[in-house]
């Protein structure tokens, strides 16, 4: 098996399943249909990608990089329009503040959520660590919709944590709709299905 990042050979395999839901705004509101695959799939991640990814903090797609990039800009531009409007009472002036704030907002939290990522799994054994890198690594490669769309796709890992995991908390941790989550428990082979 390749791996999914660089198409070396991978030592690492993840089994997921993968759920597609379609957002369908109607006249009673939005409904949400969601499909699970048919089978649990396998993807491989080669462990030198895996060790990339926990190198980096959890930058190696630039993930993280994007999101200060993004807040970065926000409060710059609203830095740059402050200085521009100052003092002249011009009706820019509430949102360049407003995107001064909300810039240095998105730049603390999106520091704030890198370091504890980054401290839950260094807190890890090397191995769970690996894995737990290796399924970052396979969520920023795999496709995220399908169709042109249409599809939004998740992934389920089926690993020992997601098998323990109670029925409700499945639910809640990967928004799936209650009569869905039976099916995929099934699909995945939940003891409590």
């Amino acid at each position: 098996m390749d791996c999914i990042a660089c198409g070396k050979d991978a030592q690492i395999v993840l089994r997921t399943l993968q759920l597609r839901t379609m957002h369908v705004r109607g006249l009673t509101g939005e409904d949400k249909y969601q499909v699970p695959d048919d089978a649990v799939r396998e993807y491989g991640v080669c462990r030198e990608c895996a060790e990339k990814w926990l190198r980096e903090g959890g930058t190696a797609g630039g993930r993280a990089v994007r999101k200060y990039i993004l807040f970065g800009i926000l409060f710059c531009a609203g830095i740059v329009l402050s200085v521009v409007f100052r003092g002249s009472g011009h009706v820019l002036m509430m949102p360049a503040a407003a995107a001064v704030f909300a810039g240095a907002a998105g730049l603390v939290s999106a520091f704030r959520g890198s370091a504890e990522e980054k401290k839950r799994i260094s807190a890890m054994p090397l191995e769970e660590a690996l894995r737990e890198a290796a399924f970052q690594v396979f969520l920023e490669k795999a496709p995220k919709e399908m169709e042109e769309g249409q599809w939004k796709l998740t992934y389920i890992p089926v690993n020992e944590k997601t098998l323990s995991t109670k029925p409700g908390d499945l639910t809640v941790i990967y928004d799936i709709q209650p009569a869905v989550a039976k099916e995929v428990m099934l699909k995945i082979g939940h003891p409590q299905a």
